[in-house]
């Protein structure tokens, strides 16, 4: 089956001007130097793919690790929309995200409308809770919130649109207030794997559950022997303080897998999503961390034939020129499927640039060159 996203065309989101991702592959690697909008493509694709999502558009607002009990919300959002000119600082451009999704054009715009004339209206006690003396309700009347005039357009659902409201204020957290039109948006499976998220045990054991559930159990075993062919099994164990996972070792025996290094921790953690991303997209920032040298091409190899099998897209970014050649190295029977973007700035204007597996492999081992 051919890749969910087949091309997508990003204007004015953060940094990017002008960003224009054609015929992506299975695989696709996102290089470039710091600040030359890696992650903002890998923002735009999860909104693409979730438009109407609440918990996506969290996801989104937290890959840069904005922390929600300091920041507001409506801030955050409006960072991803680029200021029209410094006279007027409070006028910002449309975002802007078309693409090609299974053979459908698809088109999302996003207005910012900051000084739009909405709030949350200030909750009331009953007189029963004012007789028994209940905590005063916090006040959010005439609040300032953020909001977004979100138009959708599909070849196949037709037109929707409607209105997001992102709360501007950090003393109490209130979720973003979707239109119920903008909900129905079609939404396709992404997974989003931060650089260091392996971890956090937590969220290990809520992939691994459902891997349970979907009966992925055994296909998450054999991909991890890849990693490690030692490992014979992974089990969720009662611990001391909760449910933990334990990793089944040949050689080691049952161990937490905590006691694991950060690479199988990692090599768990990217698998497990993959499995949870089944038909959609799988997007890996920073794929190097945590991984060998010596173990990745292994891993990618791995990694690429379960996905083919899940009709998993995978959009990853990494730093390392290693990485790159791993990933090359391990795409030898995909090499049709591999796709490398290179992003750069020249005086202020980020550009893409696409590269095929072929011609990839062709700089790196036959001329030598950095293409990062």
């Amino acid at each position: 089956m051919k890749p969910l996203i087949e091309s997508l065309h990003i204007r004015s989101f953060r940094g990017l001007k002008d960003a224009n991702l054609e015929n992506m592959g299975r695989f696709n690697l996102l290089v470039g130097e710091n600040n030359s909008g890696k992650t903002s493509v890998l923002e735009a694709i999860m909104l693409f793919l979730r438009p109407g999502d609440v918990e996506q558009w969290l996801k989104v607002l937290n890959v840069r690790d904005i922390d929600r009990a300091d920041s507001k919300l409506g801030e955050a959002v409006s960072w991803l929309f680029p200021v029209v000119g410094r006279i007027t600082p409070s006028l910002r451009q449309d975002v802007i995200l078309e693409g090609v999704t299974s053979g459908t054009n698809e088109v999302l715009r996003l207005h910012y409308l900051r000084e739009a004339a909405m709030t949350i209206p200030e909750p009331r006690m009953t007189q029963l809770e004012e007789e028994e003396g209940a905590d005063a309700h916090v006040d959010f009347k005439g609040r300032k919130n953020v909001v977004l005039l979100a138009e959708w357009t599909s070849q196949a659902e037709g037109n929707k649109s409607g209105t997001m409201l992102f709360p501007d204020f950090s003393d109490s957290f209130e979720p973003p207030v979707m239109n119920d039109d903008i909900q129905h948006i079609r939404n396709y499976p992404v997974e989003f794997v931060k650089p260091h998220a392996h971890r956090l045990s937590a969220y290990s054991l809520g992939s691994l559950t459902d891997a349970v559930l979907q009966k992925r159990k055994k296909l998450l075993i054999e991909v991890l022997q890849n990693f490690d062919p030692d490992i014979t099994g992974v089990e969720i164990a009662e611990g001391r303080s909760g449910s933990i996972i334990v990793v089944v070792h040949r050689v080691l025996g049952s161990m937490p897998l905590h006691s694991y290094g950060d690479g199988v921790r990692k090599a768990f953690f990217v698998i497990e999503h993959a499995l949870r991303a089944e038909g959609g997209v799988l997007i890996i920032d920073e794929a190097e961390t945590a991984l060998h040298v010596k173990a990745q091409e292994d891993f990618f190899r791995a990694l690429m034939h379960l996905c083919t099998d899940l009709n998993v897209q995978i959009v990853a970014t990494t730093h390392s020129l290693d990485t790159v050649d791993a990933v090359l190295k391990a795409m030898p029977e995909h090499n049709n499927d591999f796709v490398g973007y290179h992003l750069s700035v020249n005086k202020g204007t980020r550009k893409v640039q696409r590269y095929s597996g072929d011609l990839w492999e062709r700089l790196r081992f036959e001329r030598g060159l950095d293409i990062r």
